[in-house]
C-alpha cells in the first residue's frame, strides 16, 4: 500500500509541475513582454543580467544609470545572475532576444518551483508518512504557484532563498546521521547568505539546531554536525572568493555577504567544527558549557570585528528616506497594519493558518513519532510568523513553511476517517481540504473587499478610462521616453526599473535601500519650492522630470501632491516653472518636462 501510494505521489507531482509549466509558458507569450508580469526587483534583476551579458565585470554589480553621479552599488549576487544569463544565451540560439528573455523569465522560476514542491514533499514525509507527502503536494502546488514568488517573470532572489531554506530544512529533518545530510545543510545555509540576508534568521536557527542536536545526542550526531559546520565554512569561503562583494563604494555593511559577515559566520562555524570532535564523548553538561563558551566567544569576536552585523543594517538609512520611503513600502509594514488596507484583507489566511499549523504540530509532538523534527518545524514556523507580524515580507516564507504541518493535519484526518469510517469525520476531512488551502481564504474574503486596481494583471493604458484610472507602471507607457535624448530623469521611485529596462536614460531614485542617496535627493527635490528645485536639477545635470497622473506614481500624486509651494503640485497643475518645458504631446497620462539649459550655457 505504501509503495503504491508513493508511486502515485510521484506521478501526481510531475503532473502538477507539467500543468503549471504549460499554464505559465502560455501566460508568458500571451503577455509578449519580458516585463509584463514583473515587479521592481524582477526588473532590476533583468537589468543587472543585461549589463552582465553586455560586458560589465563579474565583480562589478554597480548600476551606473541609477542614482547620483557614479551610480549605485547593489547588494545582489552574481550567483543568481549566472543561471538567468545562461538561459537567455541558450534560448537566444533559437529565437529572438526578446523571446529569449521571455522564455528565460518563465523557465527559471518554474525550475525553482519544481524543486520547491519536491522539497516540500520530502519534508512532509520526514514528519509523517506518504499520505502527508500527498497532502503536501496538493497544498504546496496551490500556495507556491499562486504566491507570486515562482510565477512567470519572478527573477528576484527570494524564490531562490525559499528553495535554499527548504533544502536546509530537508537536510535538518533527515534521518541520516552521516556527513552527507550535514554537508548538504551547511552548503545551502551558506549559499542562502550569498544570495541575500532575508533568510538569515532561519539560517541562524538551522545552525543552532545542528549545535543543540549535537549537545543532546553527543557522539550519535558527531559526523552530521561536523559535516554541517565544514560544509557551511568551506562554502562561505569559496563563495566569498568567487563573488567578492564590492563594499568600497557604499556605506552599508552586513546587509549582504561581506568581510564582516564572513568573519562572524566563519568564526562560529569553525569553532563548532573544532569543539565537536573533542567534546562528543563528554557529558551533556560539558558539551553545553562548550557551546555556551563558543557562543559567548563568537559574540565578543563579532563585537570587535563585525559590529555592524550585530545591529540593524537599515539603521544606516537617512531619517527622511525612512519617513518618506521605507516606512511606506508595503512589504516592510507590520502585517496587521498592512492587513488594514481593504485590498490586502483577502490575505487573512496568512495570519490564521500559521497558528493552526503550530497548534497541530504541538499536539502531534506529544502523541506520535518524529518529535525532534516536528519541534524544529514548530519553532521555524513560529519565528517566521512573528517576523511577518513585524514585516509582512516574511509571510512569503511562512506560507511555505506551514505546508508540511497543514499536510500532516490533513493526512491524519484522512487516516482517522479511514480507520473509523465515520461520516462526521469524513465531513471534517472535506472541510479541511478546503479550509487549509490559503487560496480558499483569499478568494472568499476578496468577494467582500474592494479590488486593488494597481494589482490588475492587464494594463489599463489605452483603455477608455479616465487618467486617474490608468496604470502608470507599464512598459508600453515608459517606452515613449525613447523618443527623447538619453539623460538623467527625476521621477517617483516606482518608475526607475521600468525606465532602466526599456530605455537608455538614467534615473535618480529607485526602491533599493543602497540607493538612499538618490532617494534622499528625490525627497529634497519633492519638498522644495520652484527656486530650490531648479538648483537641484542643475546641480545633478538632470535632463527631465517625469510624473504620471494615473495609478502608481506615489511621489507626484500622493506623497507630495498636496504640499503647497512645492514643485509637484505645479507640475500636476500643468503650470511648470520657466526652466521646465513640457514635451512629448500625446504621451497621455505620462507628463514629461524637459529641463531647459541654464542661461549662458
Amino acid at each position: 500500500m505504501q509503495k503504491t501510494l508513493g508511486s502515485t505521489v510521484i506521478k501526481l507531482y510531475w503532473l502538477a509541475v507539467a500543468l503549471i509549466i504549460v499554464k505559465s509558458l502560455s501566460d508568458a507569450f500571451i503577455m509578449q513582454s519580458p516585463s509584463a508580469q514583473m515587479w521592481n526587483d524582477d526588473l532590476m534583476r533583468l537589468v543587472q543580467v543585461r549589463n552582465f551579458l553586455a560586458g560589465q565585470g563579474w565583480y562589478d554589480v554597480t548600476q551606473y544609470r541609477l542614482g547620483l553621479e557614479g551610480g549605485t552599488v547593489l547588494h545582489w549576487s552574481r550567483l543568481i545572475d549566472l543561471p538567468i544569463a545562461g538561459l537567455i544565451l541558450f534560448f537566444d540560439l533559437f529565437m529572438s532576444s526578446k523571446n529569449a528573455e521571455i522564455t528565460a523569465g518563465a523557465v527559471w522560476p518554474l525550475f525553482l518551483l519544481a524543486i520547491a514542491i519536491g522539497l516540500l514533499t520530502r519534508i512532509s514525509n520526514a514528519i509523517g508518512e506518504k499520505e502527508t507527502g500527498f497532502a503536501s503536494l496538493y497544498l504546496g502546488s496551490f500556495v507556491i504557484y499562486m504566491g507570486g514568488k515562482f510565477g512567470v517573470g519572478s527573477l528576484d532572489h527570494h524564490n531562490v532563498q525559499i528553495v535554499f531554506t527548504l533544502a536546509c530544512l530537508a537536510a535538518a529533518l533527515s534521518s541520516q546521521t552521516g556527513y552527507k545530510a550535514g554537508i548538504i545543510g551547511g552548503l545551502f545555509a551558506a549559499l542562502s547568505l550569498v544570495v541575500g540576508l532575508e533568510a538569515i534568521v532561519y539560517i541562524a536557527l538551522f545552525c543552532l539546531a545542528a549545535a543543540l542536536r549535537w549537545w543532546w545526542h553527543g557522539a550519535d550526531r558527531k559526523t552530521a554536525t561536523l559535516g554541517f559546520s565544514a560544509g557551511f565554512f568551506v562554502t562561505l569561503i569559496i563563495s566569498f572568493l568567487a563573488f567578492w562583494p564590492e563594499t568600497s563604494k557604499t556605506d552599508f555593511r552586513c546587509d549582504a555577504l561581506d568581510e564582516q559577515l564572513l568573519l562572524l559566520a566563519g568564526f562560529g562555524s569553525a569553532g563548532l567544527f573544532l569543539i565537536v570532535p573533542v567534546l562528543s564523548n563528554q557529558s551533556k553538561m560539558v558539551r553545553l558549557i562548550g557551546l555556551v563558551s563558543l557562543g559567548a566567544t563568537t559574540l565578543i569576536f563579532g563585537k570587535l570585528f563585525a559590529p555592524d552585523c550585530l545591529s540593524n543594517p537599515m539603521s544606516q538609512i537617512y531619517p527622511d528616506v525612512r519617513t518618506y520611503w521605507l516606512d511606506r513600502v508595503n512589504e516592510a509594514k507590520p502585517f496587521l497594519v498592512w492587513l488594514q488596507d481593504p485590498a490586502n484583507r483577502s490575505s487573512f489566511g496568512q495570519l490564521l493558518l500559521p497558528v493552526i499549523a503550530v497548534a497541530y504540530l504541538i499536539f502531534s509532538i506529544f502523541k506520535s513519532q518524529h518529535k525532534e523534527e516536528k519541534l524544529l518545524l514548530t519553532v521555524l514556523i513560529a519565528i517566521s510568523w512573528a517576523i511577518s507580524l513585524y514585516q509582512v515580507r516574511a509571510s512569503a516564507f511562512t506560507d511555505i513553511f506551514i505546508i508540511p504541518a497543514l499536510a500532516l493535519l490533513l493526512a491524519d484526518s484522512y487516516k482517522w476517517y479511514k480507520s473509523t469510517n465515520n461520516s462526521k469525520i469524513g465531513i471534517v476531512f472535506i472541510v479541511l481540504i478546503v479550509a487549509l488551502n490559503s487560496m480558499f481564504w483569499r478568494e472568499l474574503i476578496s468577494e467582500f473587499t474592494p479590488k486593488n486596481d494597481i494589482n490588475a494583471s492587464v494594463s489599463l493604458v489605452g483603455a477608455n478610462t479616465s487618467d486617474d484610472e490608468q496604470l502608470c507602471l507599464s512598459s508600453q507607457l515608459i517606452e515613449q521616453l525613447n523618443a527623447f535624448e538619453p539623460g538623467l530623469i527625476v521621477s517617483g521611485t516606482n518608475f526607475a526599473p521600468y525606465i532602466l529596462m526599456e530605455t537608455k536614460h538614467r534615473v535618480l531614485a529607485s526602491n533599493f535601500h543602497r540607493n538612499h542617496d538618490g532617494i534622499q535627493a528625490l525627497v529634497d527635490f519633492s519638498k522644495s519650492d520652484a527656486a530650490q528645485a531648479k538648483e537641484y536639477l542643475y546641480s545633478w545635470n538632470a535632463k527631465y522630470v517625469v510624473l504620471c497622473t494615473g495609478i502608481g506614481d506615489t511621489w507626484g500624486q500622493s506623497l507630495f501632491a498636496e504640499e503647497d509651494g512645492t514643485i509637484w503640485p505645479l507640475l500636476n497643475a500643468g503650470t511648470p516653472p520657466n526652466y521646465l518645458t513640457q514635451v512629448g504631446e500625446g504621451t497621455g497620462i505620462l507628463k514629461i518636462f524637459q529641463v531647459n539649459k541654464p542661461e549662458g550655457s
